[in-house]
């Protein structure tokens, strides 16, 4: 069952008000610049999606528009400096009352451990309704309790009867049987996941070069930017340069990345996407058997768990069930030790 949400911390008695109530401080209207203003005759205007409520030029005063979601009040011992506006804002979008922003990282932590938001799609609110709002409001104050601690959000989740059930399978064809949280759908492994798990599984480092934007070494030292050295996935970022020729200014890198794309990784941070594409394609297969990436862990090198594997004293039997322990952290089936035994015997 669903535990009873915890109450609302209640409001402090020293407070500040959100705007527009009453502003920490007066603000000077805000006067839009002349490049920010959308040209077109009226008729024009009118078919755009985005409603034009304001005339080029015309000042823009400083309010609190979400005042419908949030009209609570904050302490003022939140604020180190009560006069900010900016610390004001950040305080307010993160304070305890505001349950959207909570909401909203309990859903899409959610789906990412489910395969399916409360509200799905994670990224409209208004159009789509929870489908289990009590659910939601748990969760979100389960978070918010916990001061804002993720792990302790997906340790909630993963400890959960509903992330432990077998997997169910019809939850990833059928819609109506996702909302009935029988069961977590199938979910393909993540970019990152399949990287770091061709490494892992190999026993060998990532070993590529220094993520170094300034690929020529023509910068100064100051201004400079080196990511560092990649151990894992999620450390890789854009390859591309000034000279759009990724592959020769960072070609070990390139070949990890070549690997992150084709699984649906996006090398555009600032263009981020919420729901990565999720189609098999026959790339995917292609670049695993062929790509650099699966020749560099397939290799028997020095620092290749299978080099070691191969070295020890160990019956044929032995062999395969460590491979296979290696491999796919489980014994081999009966099929699976009849192959093995054919292609090493």
């Amino acid at each position: 069952g669903i535990a009873p949400a915890a109450p609302r911390p209640a409001a402090s008695s020293s407070t500040v008000p959100t705007p527009p109530a009453a502003p920490v401080r007066a603000e000077a209207p805000v006067r839009p610049a002349t490049t920010s203003s959308i040209p077109g005759d009226p008729a024009a205007l009118q078919s755009l999606l985005v409603k034009v409520t304001l005339k080029p030029g015309e000042p823009v005063p400083a309010e609190w528009p979400f005042a419908d979601r949030f009209s609570g009040h904050l302490s003022i011992d939140m604020l180190l400096n009560p006069d900010d506006r900016r610390e004001q804002l950040a305080a307010i979008m993160t304070a305890p009352t505001n349950e959207r922003f909570s909401q909203v990282i309990a859903n899409r932590v959610w789906r990412r451990y489910l395969g399916r938001g409360l509200v799905e799609p994670v990224d409209d609110w208004e159009t789509y309704k929870p489908s289990h709002p009590e659910l939601l409001t748990y969760l979100e104050r389960e978070f918010v309790a916990s001061g804002y601690d993720l792990k302790a959000l997906a340790r909630l989740i993963l400890s959960s009867h509903i992330y432990q059930r077998q997997t169910n399978v019809a939850a990833g064809i059928d819609e109506r049987q996702a909302q009935l949280l029988a069961g977590p759908p199938p979910r393909r492994m993540t970019a990152e996941q399949v990287v770091d798990s061709l490494f892992t599984v190999s026993g060998k480092p990532v070993n590529i070069e220094p993520m170094n934007i300034d690929v020529d070494g023509m910068r100064s030292y100051e201004s400079s930017i080196n990511l560092g050295s990649v151990r894992r996935a999620w450390q890789l970022t854009s390859m591309s340069n000034e000279r759009d020729r990724p592959s020769l200014s960072l070609p070990g890198a390139q070949t990890v990345v070549d690997v992150l794309e084709t699984f649906g990784w996006r090398a555009t941070r600032p263009d981020p996407l919420t729901i990565r594409p999720q189609e098999t394609t026959v790339l995917q297969p292609a670049i695993l058997a062929n790509g650099v990436v699966a020749k560099r862990v397939t290799q028997f090198s020095d620092d290749s768990r299978f080099t070691e594997l191969a070295l020890e004293d160990l019956s044929l039997d032995g062999f395969i069930e460590e491979l296979c322990q290696t491999l796919l952290t489980r014994p081999p089936t009966a099929d699976e030790r009849t192959w093995f035994r054919s292609i090493l015997a």
